[in-house]
């Protein structure tokens, strides 16, 4: 009979017994680990107690999608320190019943495929269409406590928090700006110069502000309060700090929202004189 390591004759007990443990933790449910490995699910319910497992609440028990509850544990990528910035803008927590807490983004219809994009590196979790106040909006709810925590402790709010600036890798600094941006900044033009706004709150915006001053070669500037939504924000003018903003934002990048990036590459190409278009995409020196 052939081998295979998931099959119970082939393991020792207490490899055993740690792959049942790593399974459970990894998002498989009692019963997928019983077929998985032969056995039913009281002797599975007894290995996950006798190592001290927790059990997981009910709603994510019965959860339907697959996740990778370890994804945001570290922020070691591009992508993940992308994300990161964009939940930050755009996502909040939510504590529901069983003692579980949901992750819960909100985007505007267009920046649904966008929003998939980012979940399709983690989970399998699908964007769907709710009613918002004026018009539909794109809406998913993530359940999945262990997220929900790891986005926590990197700054993503509960309700009536503060979303803060997070300890991370400086080297990804213009990727997480970039995803903050992308949730809630914009690029303008008024009077003849062009503007860089990005909102969020005082703390959040002071860590981004002393970035772009190191990075960019920027000028403090005073971060205002916009009173029609309790936010603040962060705004640089200028046909000479602008540029060099979102030079650096978008150094190396590989993810983007694209009608943002596409006006960066209108901003940068007036700005420079001229611009090269291959595939209705502006090409300039923004990724090298």
């Amino acid at each position: 009979m052939p081998k295979h390591e998931d099959m119970q004759y082939t393991l020792p007990t207490q490899i055993h017994e740690k792959r049942i443990c790593e399974n459970y933790v990894r998002g498989l449910s009692i019963r997928e680990i019983g077929r998985k490995y032969g056995i039913n699910q009281s002797r599975v319910l007894r290995i996950l107690i006798k190592h001290g497992i927790p059990r997981r609440p009910l709603s994510e028990a019965m959860r339907k999608y697959y996740i990778d509850e370890d994804y945001f544990s570290r922020i070691d990528s591009e992508h993940k320190a992308y994300a990161l910035g964009y939940f930050v803008a755009e996502a909040c927590l939510q504590r529901r019943m069983h003692r579980s807490v949901s992750v819960y983004v909100k985007v505007s219809i267009d920046e649904r495929e966008h929003l998939q994009k980012l979940l399709s590196h983690f989970s399998n979790y699908r964007v769907r269409i709710g009613h918002g106040e004026k018009e539909p909006v794109c809406v998913v709810e993530i359940t999945s406590t262990k997220i929900a925590n790891d986005l926590h402790s990197w700054g993503v709010p509960f309700p009536r928090e503060l979303t803060r600036f997070p300890e991370i890798d400086p080297s990804l600094f213009n990727h997480f700006i970039r995803g903050v941006w992308d949730g809630d900044g914009t690029i303008c033009k008024g009077d003849g110069q062009w503007i860089f706004v990005v909102c969020g709150s005082y703390p959040l915006l002071k860590g981004i502000q002393q970035v772009l001053i190191q990075k960019c070669n920027l000028r403090q500037v005073k971060i205002c309060r916009d009173s029609r939504r309790v936010l603040y924000y962060l705004k640089y003018t200028g046909n000479k700090q602008v540029p060099r903003i979102l030079r650096w934002l978008y150094g190396k990048a590989t993810i983007y929202l694209e009608r943002k990036y596409r006006k960066t590459q209108l901003c940068l190409a007036e700005i420079m004189g001229g611009c090269i278009c291959k595939n209705e995409k502006f090409i300039f020196l923004v990724n090298k």
